[in-house]
């Protein structure tokens, strides 16, 4: 039986390393209110560009997506929206139609920039469940998964370029009990970015690998629910250095 040079295995340990904490050199985040406590409740990325604004749109994001990947360059995007579109008191965004807004921004990031993105989708607020909203959640979840299977676009290391984080699901299993949300019983407190921060770690772990050896597209939990295998992928455009 062969075996491996200790030095070519040293490479290539040597190179993941590498790859993982050039991943980790300019993280940003975008999006609504979720994105913008996560500094302040969450643990995150140490060192991350934080631009989430309370009571963002979709629209939002959308302008100002150009200017921070032009500004931050970011080797890491993490993007958030849709929630406030479904629930706006002036006329709610059909889940559909929100989720092909938050596509629309992941398709236009695409040609801005060949980091990773990662988004998260919206959580069962126990003020909003009461109301039936878990079941628009859950089509637009189930809209961002279906596209993301179809993805032919990888990122700088390999991996699929779009991740995504069902956050609906996952809640509802566990009951979405009230120590997860902040007294407002609409944002996540400490405990419920605990919950986050674990999914994030998951996801990234499994950009870090380079999509070996399976491409996800969609987890929940820690569970893959949109894996890609095989076939060849366009790569996007470099990013800048």
């Amino acid at each position: 039986m062969s075996t491996l040079n200790p030095m070519y295995l040293f490479l290539i340990l040597a190179v993941s390393l590498c790859q993982a904490q050039n991943l980790l050199d300019r993280v940003v985040l975008m999006g609504d209110s979720d994105i913008f406590y996560w500094d302040e409740r969450g643990t995150n990325f140490p060192g991350a560009t934080n631009l989430g604004a309370v009571g963002a749109f979709c629209s939002n994001l959308a302008n100002q997506l150009e200017d921070a990947i032009t500004q931050y360059n970011p080797t890491l995007l993490i993007l958030r929206c849709g929630t406030n579109d479904m629930t706006a008191s002036g006329g709610a965004t059909p889940p559909a139609e929100a989720a092909n807004r938050l596509i629309e921004i992941v398709e236009t990031a695409f040609s801005l920039t060949d980091a990773p993105i990662i988004s998260f989708g919206p959580k069962p607020e126990p003020t909003l469940v009461q109301f039936g909203f878990e079941g628009r959640y859950q089509e637009f979840s189930d809209t961002v998964i279906d596209w993301s299977k179809d993805q032919t676009t990888t990122g700088s290391n390999g991996h699929v370029q779009f991740t995504y984080v069902d956050s609906v699901e996952p809640f509802l299993e566990i009951g979405y009990p009230n120590n997860l949300f902040h007294t407002d019983n609409i944002h996540l407190s400490t405990e419920g970015y605990a919950l986050w921060d674990l999914w994030l770690n998951t996801a990234y772990d499994a950009i870090a690998s380079g999509g070996s050896p399976v491409n996800c597209a969609a987890w929940s939990d820690d569970v893959c629910i949109a894996a890609i295998e095989g076939g060849e992928m366009a790569p996007s455009v470099p990013t800048p250095t």
